[in-house]
């Protein structure tokens, strides 16, 4: 439920403590299922390829790239601790830098795929470029759903009481730099 503000948004009732509960855990098993695939993959890149990194990869891309979204992560935390604290000027500004770090993040992991050298038809390339555009995929939905968040923002007036979709926004970013940092140590490093 909503009510009016002198303004015109709608201020969020707060959420009960059970029902955040609720959220989170349903979600917690939503992002866990979304893990599963990398694990997976990431299975199978050493079954295919072992522990083979390409000679010509170029390590300046992928460290960029995981640096923006570390960045991001740092920003979407932000974000979250302000509308927690009822900073809803915080919040946007920490959700509108995450989504620059992640479109820099982005851009880099589309450089790293255009410039790097394994073919699509070995094993490494095959799990690589699968890898990566699932990180992208997963970065992209999480550009929308920042998107959709900043907007709601708009309309519905976040409050430190009720900020679930922050919140569920903030868990979903955090679990996708999670994952690109584990596909670049493996693809990368490792």
């Amino acid at each position: 439920m909503a009510s009016e503000t002198g303004q015109g948004a709608q201020v969020l009732e707060p959420i009960s403590r059970q029902d955040l509960r609720m959220y989170r855990g349903g979600f917690g098993l939503f992002i866990f299922s979304q893990i599963i695939p990398y694990v997976v993959l990431i299975n199978v890149r050493y079954d295919l390829a072992s522990a083979y990194v390409p000679a010509r990869l170029s390590q300046v891309l992928g460290v960029l790239a995981t640096v923006a979204l570390i960045l991001s992560a740092i920003t979407v935390r932000a974000g979250l601790k302000a509308i927690r604290r009822d900073n809803l000027a915080g919040m946007n500004t920490g959700l509108t830098l995450t989504m620059l770090f992640g479109l820099v993040g982005m851009a880099l992991l589309v450089a790293a795929w255009v410039q790097h050298p394994a073919s699509f038809y070995s094993h490494y390339g095959e799990i690589f470029y699968t890898s990566l555009g699932a990180s992208l995929l997963y970065l992209l939905v999480g550009e929308l759903l920042l998107v959709v968040v900043k907007l709601r923002g708009v309309r519905v007036r976040f409050t430190a009481g009720n900020h679930w979709d922050v919140e569920a926004v903030q868990m979903w970013w955090m679990m996708t730099v999670y994952l690109w940092i584990a596909t670049w140590l493996v693809f990368y490093l490792l």
